[in-house]
């Protein structure tokens, strides 16, 4: 085999590497641990100047909803409630501390 045909051979083997690479490129799907649109994040720090800046600017909306992971509503403990419908959601700054109150509609309803 000649170097010329040994060149072709090389350039059409990486050119159908690189065709089959592109043809993999479509939708990428995830599993459902990668995909949950909730997100959770705990820190135990003391709260400097700065820190308390950011938390002071931040807004909430006055819905909340409730995102269980893969979970179905009577696995979770704690919640007497639980509900795929979103809930009435308020903060309160109290002294050091933000208060965090979820209610169903029909109990907001009540008050």
């Amino acid at each position: 085999m000649g170097i010329a045909a040994l060149k072709t051979r090389s350039l059409a083997g990486l050119l159908l590497a690189v065709a089959f690479a592109l043809a993999q490129t479509g939708q990428a799907n995830a599993c459902a641990c990668c995909t949950n649109p909730g997100q959770r994040y705990v820190e135990n720090t003391k709260l400097d100047t700065y820190r308390r800046s950011v938390i002071d600017e931040i807004r909430f909306t006055k819905e909340a909803t409730l995102f269980t992971d893969e979970r179905d509503f009577t696995d979770l403990k704690g919640i007497a409630s639980p509900s795929a419908k979103p809930y009435a959601f308020s903060v309160a700054k109290q002294n050091d501390r933000l208060v965090f109150r979820f209610a169903t509609r029909s109990a907001m309803m009540v008050h």
